[in-house]
């Protein structure tokens, strides 16, 4: 059973064969292993990485069709590589984070904090209403029909607000 490619493990696993899943699991475990040494990852955050690889490899098993124009080594490749980056979007919410096939690399690029819209309100210029909406929109993330109500005004004057807010904030 060892000599079989992808396809027929694959038809194999459709008919609950667990020995085909298991050789399956062991035959991209490399794989998984590799793109985890990729990243800089602690010893525990390590052995995370490498169930959500198992999870993915499921994933990808249980999803893949073989009319794609796509082999299932690619197909799961894209799929695990989609999953780190996710994760580690979630780790660190203030990193742009991304994969690049031509340096076969994670690439960590940390936002500028002009990207946010947490600058600082005295920077702004900012009139009395503006700072209000701010509060409520971006720090308190709050939606515009809710601040509406609250500041008991017509959603479209908080919409107008949004927008004279998003200017100022790409002019600093």
């Amino acid at each position: 059973m060892e000599n079989y490619n992808d396809n027929e493990l694959l038809y194999l696993i459709g008919e609950n064969d667990d020995e085909a899943r298991d050789l399956m699991f062991k035959k991209y475990k490399p794989l998984i292993l590799a793109n985890i040494k990729k990243l800089n990852l602690t010893k525990d955050e390590r052995a995370d990485f490498y169930q959500e690889g198992l999870i993915a490899l499921t994933k990808a098993i249980n999803t893949y069709n073989e009319h794609y124009f796509q082999s299932f080594n690619r197909y799961f490749t894209i799929i695990l590589q989609r999953r780190y980056i996710d994760l580690l979007k979630k780790r660190t919410k203030l990193q742009k984070i991304s994969y690049h096939e031509n340096l076969d690399e994670y690439v960590v690029e940390a936002k500028k904090p002009d990207d946010d819209y947490y600058l600082q309100e005295e920077k702004l210029n900012l009139s009395d209403f503006e700072l209000l909406v701010f509060q409520h929109r971006f720090i308190n993330q709050e939606k515009p029909k809710m601040i509406a109500t609250k500041l008991q005004c017509d959603v479209k004057r908080i919409y107008d607000a949004l927008d004279r807010i998003r200017k100022k904030t790409r002019k600093k």
